[in-house]
């Protein structure tokens, strides 16, 4: 496989498609991750969201061993509060779930989204199987029977 062949090839280096190339590159597949935007920008530290990780996207992360970095930044999700917002005449009632009800710590975490991208961003460089291709567009693809070839800025 040459220097420009590649498995997967991902377009997109938000959470997903980072995600998505750590857990790839992880199994030994060859990755391209491509993003117009540059790494800095990728990574932006002052992202203010805060994103709820219920326990299955939690364990992705552990199994990525960057579980712990988040941990102590993040806050649990200990009830979940269904309430009907409608303006019908008749709404449903409001429920409150407790995590502690299913013997759970949590529900999820809340987690600053700056954290996560700087993180994966980070671990990145931990895997030789990833190409990082930032500050490039996809201009073309060409579908072939066995293969894709893209043309980049």
């Amino acid at each position: 496989m040459s220097e420009t062949d590649f498995d997967v090839v991902i377009s997109g280096a938000g959470s997903i498609g980072l995600v998505s190339a750590l857990l790839l590159a992880k199994h030994k597949f060859k990755v391209a991750l491509i993003d117009p935007k540059p790494l800095d920008a990728i990574c932006k530290v002052d992202d203010t969201r805060n994103i709820a990780l219920m326990q299955s996207s939690l364990n992705v992360l552990k199994y990525l061993g960057v579980f712990d970095q988040f941990l102590e930044l993040s806050r649990p999700l200990r009830e979940l509060r269904i309430v009907d917002a409608t303006n019908r005449l008749i709404r449903a009632p409001e429920v409150l779930f407790k995590a502690a009800d299913l013997d759970l710590e949590y529900f999820a975490l809340n987690i600053p989204m700056g954290a996560i991208l700087t993180t994966l961003c980070a671990e990145l460089e931990n895997y030789d199987h990833i190409k990082c291709l930032f500050g490039q567009q996809i201009l073309h693809c060409d579908h072939l029977p066995n293969q894709l070839n893209l043309t980049l800025s």
